[in-house]
């Protein structure tokens, strides 16, 4: 999974009012970014999600807003468990959160984006998609010729057949992702990084407990889910120097995965988490079908019976990691009618999820 180059700091001036606004005297190809999110009667919307795109790119992995509002609607019901570290997409660009206001600033550059050596190009497309529980997705797009920065409003409607009920512990839960949407600054504001960590971990643990209580298992399965993403305490030469994110395969975060499946196993991303991580420590490695007893053979296809289940039900929201990773478990299967089915669920993955991987890569991947 690719880790993506953070591509902005927070920004600690005054913003001019209006939609763009120009370069002024002595200008840096620098620009900013000013984005509000409210409803439709103009109440902020506190901590919104953001990605965004910076287009025309310089590879054919670069996104659109297309592509954005694609995979916005596709994975609608797993959004919260994007962060910059854990992306659906490779090149996909996770903004930091809106803030209890709903409003995010951001200074970046086509450089940041793309490499030092890169010229912004005139025209310079920026697209948004927001996304927040209990509205629908929205998109925003806006060109640049040579203006400094866009100061932009994206309006959310209410989508009342998710049943939302703005649940303190939703709301809760919503500022902690806000609060770990940008690791770096949390780092720099954090006096005390151990204490910082331990509070965010409780505090999320309180989160999930709340919504057990009030016989949301869906909700805390999320909650317990995203904990996987919580970020990790960072050393050099056995110093403390700030954070960084922890990784989900570790023993201390498979514990909120296998509390999260246990709570809600009908949720696709969470099984898929589940599944795979469970193939992957019984048939990684050290399992070939030549070599393998019968009886590992069995429980080598039933497992991938399981994930056919998954995917038969739940396919189009699973991200495309898991299809790549499902086609390359046919490898393994004893069955000739099995193996062969690899490269046509990799031709599926191109088609559906074309910024994905190339061809080629594809390809590439699928004969280690």
């Amino acid at each position: 999974m690719v880790v993506l180059k953070k591509f902005f700091i927070l920004l600690l001036l005054m913003i001019s009012a209006g939609r763009v606004f120009g370069w002024g005297a002595g200008a840096s190809d620098n620009f900013v970014i000013k984005l509000a999110v409210t409803d439709e009667s103009g109440r902020a919307i506190p901590f919104p999600t953001i990605w965004g795109a910076m287009y025309p790119g310089v590879h054919e992995l670069d996104l659109d807003v297309d592509d954005l509002w694609r995979i916005a609607n596709r994975y609608r019901d797993s959004y919260e468990f994007v962060t910059r570290f854990n992306c659906i997409l490779p090149k996909q660009w996770v903004l930091p959160m809106a803030d209890e206001r709903g409003v995010v600033k951001i200074e970046t550059s086509y450089q940041d984006r793309y490499g030092s050596e890169k010229l912004r190009p005139v025209p310079m497309h920026l697209g948004f998609v927001v996304l927040k529980r209990g509205y629908y997705p929205a998109r925003v797009t806006v060109t640049l010729k040579d203006e400094a920065g866009i100061n932009e409003r994206i309006v959310l409607r209410r989508d009342y057949s998710q049943g939302v009920d703005f649940a303190p512990y939703w709301v809760e839960f919503d500022r902690l992702r806000y609060v770990l949407s940008d690791t770096d600054a949390f780092s720099a504001l954090s006096e005390n990084m151990s204490l910082s960590l331990e509070s965010i971990q409780s505090e999320m643990e309180e989160v999930g407990r709340q919504a057990e209580a009030a016989g949301d298992k869906a909700g805390a399965a999320r909650i317990y889910a995203r904990m996987q993403y919580l970020p990790t305490l960072k050393y050099y030469n056995g110093k403390l120097i700030g954070f960084e994110q922890s990784s989900p395969l570790s023993q201390e975060r498979w514990v909120y995965l296998r509390r999260a499946y246990d709570l809600d196993p009908s949720q696709p991303y969470i099984a898929a988490m589940y599944l795979f991580r469970i193939g992957s420590e019984k048939f990684g490695l050290g399992y070939a079908p030549g070599t393998a007893d019968a009886r590992s053979r069995s429980e080598f296809e039933r497992f991938l019976g399981s994930l056919h289940e998954l995917m038969q039900k739940s396919g189009g929201e699973i991200w495309p990691v898991y299809h790549l990773l499902y086609a390359n478990w046919h490898k393994k299967s004893a069955l000739p009618e099995e193996v062969g089915r690899q490269t046509s669920l990799l031709k599926t993955l191109y088609r559906d999820e074309p910024k994905f991987r190339t061809w080629s890569n594809l390809n590439e991947f699928s004969r280690h």
